[in-house]
């Protein structure tokens, strides 16, 4: 089986993605030894595709240098409060821009796990109709055999 995803932001996104869901899949008791074989074959084709050199900047990108940070929160002086108010008028820092995109991946994944935990109980509550059907079906063609 060979995957293909778009070589840019989305397609690397669908890949991490799809390589935590075959991680999990693949820890679980269900996983039978023909599927964890084409799982991790699937997952060698997904590390490959994410340690291409063009998507270097997108993993760098979520991690937070923050030791200069600390420092800086550790010694409060009145210089450094002045700045920091200077900065305030400037806008976001970095820092704050990175925390908000990654809140709203965060936002945006909680979102789509409640959408499908809603589709999971609609089709739950779909085969629980049809096998109450099928039972009363069942036992209406019990009492015409007797």
């Amino acid at each position: 089986m060979k995957i293909e995803f778009e070589k840019n932001i989305d397609g690397f996104q669908q890949a991490r993605k799809l390589k935590m869901i075959l991680e999990h899949y693949a820890h679980s008791d269900a996983t039978d030894k023909p599927t964890l074989l084409l799982i991790e074959s699937i997952l060698e084709q997904i590390q490959t595709f994410t340690s291409d050199p063009e998507f270097k900047s997108f993993s760098q990108e979520t991690r937070v240098e923050d030791d200069g940070y600390r420092l800086y929160e550790n010694s409060r002086t009145f210089l450094n409060r002045l700045l920091s108010s200077l900065r305030s008028l400037a806008g976001p820092s970095k820092k704050e821009m990175l925390l908000g995109r990654q809140r709203q991946e965060l936002l945006e994944r909680a979102e789509r796990a409640e959408a499908m935990a809603f589709d999971a109980l609609a089709e739950t509550t779909e085969i629980a109709r049809k096998r109450d059907e099928l039972t009363a079906e069942l036992s209406e063609l019990r009492q015409k055999s007797d």
